[in-house]
């Protein structure tokens, strides 16, 4: 675990990144998951949860935002790093969205899941008293939906040469009361392409450097530089 000093912030990109990098310009998304579906829904809100319907409703909004028009890189945690990979399939299949692909030059990637998470097999075995919501179903280990995703994913990324840099954590996360979780494993984590670094990190600090001169914050920022600066180049 990092420690925490007086420079910590909640959101690193807007306090520390936007200084770092001042002619970047900083998106970010937000988009509401949860643990567990408890009260009943109508299938069309079931739908939108999915990670296909979410995929195509952000690209959709990013790229009215102007994203594809400059160098982008992705930085993504958990499931919305699968919605990173989504989106990216889904603008390389659309000529018109093809741009978000072509100027993508780097990723990275907090924890996500490519072959899924725990969490998802402790959702099934504890059935009675933890009915799994949609998109903790979507992350089951090894589903075929995934593996899809990521074998698609990776083809497109090695073709477009896009640089990756992934992190993954070492330390269980408290879940609630009752649960401790090592919720997304190193070997899912690692993409298998680019860099990968284990860090002695839960998956939620994972994603929150304790400081600014923490090794994830830079590490993440040189990285981001050295992608943009390659573009540049080229």
């Amino acid at each position: 675990m990092e420690d925490k000093n007086g420079d910590y912030t909640e959101c690193w990109p807007k306090a520390w990144l936007a200084a770092d990098c001042p002619n970047l310009r900083i998106l970010t998304v937000e988009y509401d998951t949860q643990l567990s579906d408890w009260r009943s829904k109508c299938p069309v809100e079931n739908e939108r949860k999915s990670l296909a319907y979410r995929g195509r409703e952000l690209l959709t909004k990013l790229k009215a935002a102007g994203v594809g028009d400059r160098p982008v890189v992705w930085v993504a945690h958990s499931m919305g790093g699968l919605l990173v990979k989504k989106i990216l399939l889904d603008a390389s299949e659309d000529p018109e969205m093809k741009s978000v692909v072509q100027n993508t030059q780097g990723i990275v990637f907090y924890s996500v899941p490519h072959s899924g998470s725990h969490l998802a097999e402790y959702s099934v075995n504890a059935r009675f008293l933890l009915f799994p919501s949609v998109e903790v179903m979507e992350l089951s280990k090894d589903s075929p939906s995934l593996t899809e995703l990521n074998d698609n994913f990776t083809k497109l990324i090695k073709e477009q040469e896009v640089n990756v840099l992934s992190f993954g954590e070492k330390l269980p996360t408290n879940i609630g009361s009752m649960i401790k979780l090592h919720v997304v494993p190193l070997n899912s984590a690692d993409l298998g392409i680019g860099d990968f670094i284990p860090l002695d990190v839960n998956h939620l600090d994972i994603c929150k450097p304790g400081n600014r001169d923490s090794f994830i914050y830079q590490h993440s920022l040189k990285f981001i530089k050295d992608a943009l600066a390659q573009a540049l180049k080229s």
